[in-house]
């Protein structure tokens, strides 16, 4: 059963990181938590939630749909978000770099280069 569900957001941000506080996620409960941008989540029950030292993963996008699922039996179910990991853009000129979307290398067998 859903018991809460909500968005966090930080208009403009590459990415987010959420940090919790206090949880309780009882025996069969846990968070769900879904980028608005892609689409990708990530699943915390009680045991997620102590591996991941109640933070999550880091998410694309300015938001975050946080879904709380109670399970039957569970009493007093929980969480609070403690603080939000924003991400900045980079900002000056751009690095040298072979990444990108186009590997423009050409073949080589110059001795002294490693390919």
């Amino acid at each position: 059963m859903v018991a809460f569900r909500d968005v966090v957001r930080s208009p403009g941000a590459p990415w987010l990181r959420l940090v919790f506080g206090e949880a309780n996620l009882g025996r069969g409960s846990y968070l769900t938590l879904t980028s608005l941008q892609d689409g990708a989540t990530q699943r915390l029950d009680a045991r997620a939630y102590a591996r991941w030292q109640g933070t999550s993963a880091y998410f694309n996008g300015d938001a975050v749909e946080v879904v709380l699922h109670a399970a039957p039996g569970d009493r007093d179910v929980f969480f609070s978000l403690a603080s939000l990991v924003v991400g900045e853009h980079a900002v000056g000129p751009v690095p040298y770099s072979q990444c990108g979307p186009t590997d423009d290398r050409v073949p080589s067998d110059n001795p002294a280069a490693g390919r």
